[in-house]
This record gives C-alpha cells, sequence and structure tokens, in this order.
C-alpha cells in the first residue's frame, strides 16, 4: 500500500519548484490535495504543475471536490442541488488535467435525520450524471463515508448507493476518522470492504473528527489491519 499525504491546508501545487523537494525530503510519493488549485490556476498551470510533481517521482493520487452545504449533492433545493451537480463536473474536468487517480466526494452536508432519507435519491440523481464524466475521464469517484447526522454515516446506506449504480468509477472513500465517531471502524470496514477505492487515515477519541494522526486517539489500530490484511486492496 502507498499511503499518500494530505495537503489540504498547505498549497503545494502553486509552488512546485519551493515544495516539491520539501516533499522529497521528507520521502513524500503520492498526495491527496484540494481542488482549489485546479479550478482557480489556467489549464497549461495545471499541467505544468502537475507534470513537474511527476517528474519528481511524486503522484497526485486523489483530489477532494468541494464540500458544505453549498457544494452538496443531495441538497433538498433543487436549484442549489444542480448548482452542485454542475461545479463537480467541473472540478472533475480541471483535475483530469493532472492525472489525477481518484476525486474524493461528499454525499452531502449536515442533515437533520428525518431529511436524510429524502436526500439519497437525490445523491442517486446528482451520480447519475456524474459518473459518465467521471468514465469518460477515467477518473474514479470516492463517496465518503460520513459523520453522524450526514448522508452517508450508515455504512449499509452508503453501500446501497454505490451497489445500486452499479459503475466500476464508483467506490468508497473509507474515512477511518469518520467511521469512529459514526458506528465504528471495524464495523464499517465489514460493510464496505470490497467497495473501498482509497482511504483517509486519521484518528480521534471517538467525539468528533479531530484529524489526528494514527495512532493519537482511540481507534483500534489492530482491528482495522486485521480486516486491511484480508483486503484484496490495489
Amino acid at each position: 500500500m502507498k499511503i499518500a499525504v494530505h495537503t489540504w491546508d498547505v498549497p503545494v501545487l502553486p509552488r512546485p519548484e519551493e515544495t516539491i523537494p520539501q516533499l522529497q525530503a521528507q520521502g513524500v510519493t503520492a498526495i491527496e490535495t484540494g481542488y482549489q488549485f485546479f479550478v482557480t490556476y489556467p489549464e497549461p498551470v495545471v499541467e505544468k504543475n502537475a507534470q513537474l510533481f511527476h517528474q519528481a517521482g511524486i503522484q497526485i493520487w486523489s483530489v477532494h471536490a468541494p464540500f458544505g452545504n453549498s457544494y452538496s449533492l443531495s441538497h433538498l433545493d433543487e436549484a442549489t442541488r444542480r448548482r452542485a451537480v454542475e461545479y463537480h463536473k467541473y472540478v472533475l474536468e480541471r483535475t483530469a488535467l493532472a492525472g489525477t487517480s481518484v476525486v474524493v466526494i461528499h454525499p452531502g452536508a449536515n442533515a437533520r435525520e428525518e431529511e436524510i432519507p429524502r436526500m439519497i435519491p437525490l445523491l442517486l440523481d446528482s451520480l447519475e450524471e456524474l459518473l459518465p464524466i467521471a468514465e469518460r475521464l477515467e477518473v474514479q469517484l470516492g463517496l465518503e463515508n460520513m459523520l453522524p447526522h450526514h448522508p452517508g454515516s450508515d455504512f449499509q446506506e452508503l453501500r446501497q448507493v454505490v451497489e445500486e449504480m452499479g459503475s466500476k468509477w464508483l467506490g468508497v472513500c473509507f474515512d477511518t476518522g469518520h467511521a469512529h465517531v459514526a458506528a465504528g471502524v471495524k464495523e464499517g470496514m465489514e460493510i464496505l470492504e470490497e467497495l473501498i477505492i482509497t482511504f483517509h487515515l486519521a484518528d480521534n477519541d471517538g467525539t468528533r473528527d479531530m484529524h489526528l494522526q494514527p495512532p493519537y486517539g482511540t481507534i483500534p489500530w489492530d482491528e482495522f489491519l486485521s480486516i486491511f490484511r484480508t483486503m484484496d486492496f490495489q
């Protein structure tokens, strides 16, 4: 397994001449980054900087798409959802310029429990539009398991969404921190195991998303590894 460093808070792509040597000095061979660089800079700059990273042996493995209420793919307001879908399409087109393997997407934003059953069909509608673009660009979508009070926090519900779409271009981004606050890492991996295409490895104390480096929270990493070792994870 290759471990990528998450660089959301550190804009490494706009300044490759400065950041590539820093990453190389730390032995970094892959990164996940945010979407902002790809939609802010002109296409030639995106392509040039991405090529510099690849030449340096640093893979841009995954990009995290925008998230939050304004970008919710399951927003109950149709106009807001439509804008979110169109923006995700744009993000996919731009990140594909860098040869990204996976774009991580959220099923939706924080919601009341009674709203979530109404949001899932809207998420399916959004994925119906996004997946043909992902297939054309050869970029997989990693649908992230979420914290409680979000669509996608229920592992079985998330599994049903992925299975209903039935596309090899859609899988699960398994976030250990989110799972630990929800029903548990072991429980989530057992349900989602063969659907997982990428991970977010973070720790916390089980009460909230803290983004601690493993093993500085309370996740039982021995349970994680016991399941991971049985996976055919490529």
